[in-house]
């Protein structure tokens, strides 16, 4: 229900700016360096493991008359935990700002955006009560990188970005106590996409 929520707030918004580009396209991403952080409350303990995060998304969006990109994307990505040698699968939708300088053929932006996730089956969980359960978080995310004109109708895209995802706290009665725990997923990214513009 938040998804389709937000879907509709972001579509809604792209439809007050009659003058705007339809922008559709997709990125691919891999990361360059990540960590997973869990923070146990009751035991005053955190527990971090590196993680390589990987990905794609399909977005669709307007560019302004001034050149800048608002962006709805459906990202799809893979979180692989190296100690621990498994991985979780994470959905996303993404709303992201992009501020474009220039109109030449190569054209640097910075970005900055916020999504919400779901995983299934978190690997948190797993020996608990809870195990098999989703988490939901909320991400937030700043980038950079440069645009290139192919045709005045497709453009390619590099850029760095480094993105938190913040999960949802997971209560767990532990005897007497309840142990909160705290998890935060944060990476580096390259990523490269293409969009078409109409």
């Amino acid at each position: 229900m938040k998804y389709l929520t937000a879907s509709a707030l972001a579509l809604s918004m792209l439809s007050f700016n009659a003058s705007a580009e339809l922008l559709v396209g997709g990125n691919l991403f891999t990361s360059i360096s990540g960590d997973a952080k869990a923070e146990f409350d009751v035991l005053d303990d955190e527990i971090t493991e590196n993680t390589d995060v990987s990905g794609l998304s399909f977005f669709i969006g307007s560019k302004s008359e001034r050149n800048n990109r608002f962006l709805l994307s459906l990202e799809s990505t893979t979180v692989d935990f190296d100690k621990s040698n498994d991985s979780e699968d994470l959905t996303g939708l993404n709303f992201d700002w992009q501020f474009v300088y220039t109109d030449e053929q190569i054209k640097p932006y910075w970005a900055i955006g916020f999504g919400v996730y779901k995983v299934d089956e978190a690997l948190v969980l797993t020996g608990t009560d809870k195990e098999g359960d989703s988490l939901s978080g909320f991400a937030f995310q700043l980038g950079a990188g440069a645009k290139i004109e192919v045709t005045p109708q497709f453009e390619l895209d590099v850029s760095f970005k480094r993105q938190a995802i913040v999960w949802q706290d997971i209560e767990l009665d532990v005897g007497f106590v309840t142990e909160t725990i705290s998890t935060t997923y944060v990476h580096n990214s390259v990523n490269v996409g293409a969009a078409f513009m109409f």
